[in-house]
């Protein structure tokens, strides 16, 4: 979990589109609670809401003066914002949520939201929350389960109860066959010609900017696009026709989809489905960004509903973001197969040769060691050879220096070097020469890290691959791609290592199992040994920590399996 501090309504948009959590609890004060304390004489009417820090007041002002009050809609909007998925539970632990800040939550989304009918007991609703997660879980993710085994133990209290109830809001009905709430039931009507105009809404929005790298890898192309049902009694819609087209220099890319909006379902998202054909060679080898269009429409019955041509920028594919979602696709910038990396294996192979007083030796990774355990790292020395090999040969074969980034006009995102262009341009960024060895490492089947700080990157390698296979078990790590593993500590997905596993990570380099090394040092004709020295040395203060990046967890990930970007060879 990552608790945002005291957010204004821009922050929390932000925070909530780009992590698309699958919970969020609300503390903090409502806006009839809140009110009271900062004013206690006030008068007039005060609607439901939430108190958030208002926008561009710093968090030390005076509490009466930084404060701004969001409607439960707004609000309800804003948690429901998510760019990849809505929340499963949106918990509120405010007075006076649960009439429309909880029920709005739902309407606009969520699949359960909990709140506090008027007051309660601040001590008792912490209890609650504590019973509500730990049951969840222990319920197969059953929601009316979980809560109905908090109520129960709030129940159980010997103090008296204070405050008028706490209530579950759930997208689906949760009432039992043959009980009042089913009987009932509201009947649904069926759209007709006329009615389906009004009967349906859209709400769309593109990426204003599209990275390659992430649409590679599967992801989407819009911010929101979900049609909506503006009345509940509205029942099934079926044969809606959905049409995307992405349009590419002279080259269009169109999507289709028929799609049926069900009778139990408020609104149907379409963000995970749509996806383009990425065959086009601009769209692979453009090298600076490209202003394109991208066509949207909804049809039902051969009647048009929503029609809009969205202006969007479709970046360079060189061009990393390491802003939100798009951080995680560094691993596809990994090129094992480039040209130059070949170039490099042929030239260490005399190298190894050498080091290993063997005219038969070769880069077998982690063959050469057949029982290498924990504790026994001395055993790994083999391995350790054929990346000094490839370490030799950069530093002798292929002389490199150091160059600042290419140029690059959005804002967090870097351009970043394919292995050829650092070789044949004969220099590269930190970053740069961090991905060449990665990829040189990958190549040989030795298995690579990349190491992130505030202001630098550096590669590492698991000295064998038990010891990369014990470190995942000790993190109590899952099947890479579950939904465990991406919401554990904090992270996004599971080959992404933040703050959280800072301690572990130094744990292994300092045990010998994991070796980082500072690949600027090949540009000053520095030793192996130094970039072993000086790339533990970088990691001596946490806050400089950033993140680890481990490549074969990102190329085995179940659910996003991130590959290797189809890049074309730059002509400068």
């Amino acid at each position: 979990f990552e608790v945002v501090h005291d957010p204004d309504v821009e922050m929390l948009g932000a925070e909530i589109r780009r992590r698309s959590p699958d919970v969020i609890h609300l503390s903090g004060f409502d806006t009839h609670q809140g009110l009271a304390i900062l004013d206690p004489n006030r008068t007039g009417s005060v609607f439901d809401g939430y108190l958030l820090r208002a926008s561009g007041r710093e968090p030390e002002a005076d509490p009466a003066d930084r404060t701004r009050q969001v409607p439960s809609q707004e609000l309800a909007e804003i948690l429901t914002s998510g760019s990849r998925f809505r929340p499963m539970l949106v918990a509120c632990n405010l007075y006076n949520s649960a009439a429309r800040t909880a029920a709005l939550a739902v309407a606009y989304g969520a699949q359960a939201a909990v709140g506090f009918q008027d007051s309660f007991d601040d001590e008792l609703a912490e209890l609650f929350f504590n019973t509500l997660y730990r049951s969840w879980g222990l319920a197969g993710w059953n929601i009316v389960s979980a809560f109905d085994e908090a109520w129960r133990l709030i129940r159980t209290q010997s103090r008296p109860l204070q405050g008028s109830g706490v209530v579950l809001w759930t997208e689906q009905s949760i009432a039992k066959p043959g009980t009042r709430a089913e009987v009932g039931k509201p009947k649904t009507t069926p759209p007709t010609a006329e009615t389906i105009r009004e009967d349906l809404g859209f709400v769309v929005t593109p990426f204003a900017r599209l990275n390659y790298s992430s649409l590679h890898n599967n992801g989407p192309l819009f911010e929101r696009f979900r049609i909506e049902k503006k009345r509940p009694d509205l029942g099934r819609v079926d044969g809606i026709e959905v049409k995307v087209e992405l349009y590419v220099g002279t080259d269009s890319y169109p999507w289709r989809l028929r799609a049926t909006l069900e009778e139990t379902a408020s609104h149907l998202d379409l963000i995970e489905e749509v996806r383009v054909s990425l065959a086009s060679n601009l769209s692979r080898g453009a090298r600076e960004s490209i202003h394109t269009s991208l066509y949207a429409e909804v049809a039902w019955r051969d009647q048009v509903l929503y029609r809009a041509t969205h202006r969007v920028t479709l970046l360079p594919v060189d061009e990393w973001r390491f802003d939100g979602e798009s951080y995680r696709w560094l691993p596809s910038f990994v090129l094992p197969r480039d040209p130059a990396v070949l170039r490099v294996v042929d030239a260490a192979q005399r190298y190894l040769m050498a080091l290993r007083d063997d005219a038969t030796a070769g880069f077998d990774g982690y063959q050469c060691v057949l029982d290498a355990v924990p504790g026994k790292v001395d055993d790994c020395e083999q391995v350790d050879l054929q990346v000094r090999a490839l370490w030799s040969a950069l530093l002798y074969e292929t002389p490199l220096s150091y160059i600042n980034p290419p140029p690059t006009f959005t804002e967090t995102s870097q351009r970043l070097r394919t292995p050829s262009d650092c070789l044949d341009g004969r220099r590269g960024t930190c970053i740069d020469l961090a991905l060449l060895l990665a990829a040189c490492l990958e190549y040989v089947d030795i298995y690579p890290a990349i190491f992130l700080l505030n202001t630098h990157a550096f590669p590492a390698y698991w000295r064998h691959s038990s010891y990369h296979q014990a470190f995942c078990e000790a993190r109590g790590e899952v099947p890479a791609g579950s939904d465990v593993a991406q919401g554990r500590q904090g992270q996004n997905v599971s080959w992404v290592l933040r703050k959280p596993q800072y301690r572990e990570i130094l744990g292994e380099i300092q045990a010998g199992r994991l070796v980082p090394l500072e690949t600027t040092l090949v540009t000053g004709r520095g030793s192996f040994a130094e970039a072993m020295a000086l790339g533990a040395q970088n990691l001596a203060a946490k806050r400089e920590f950033e993140s680890m990046v481990d490549i074969l967890l990102a190329r085995t990930d179940e659910k996003s399996s991130v590959t290797p970007l189809p890049m074309r060879r730059s002509e400068s």
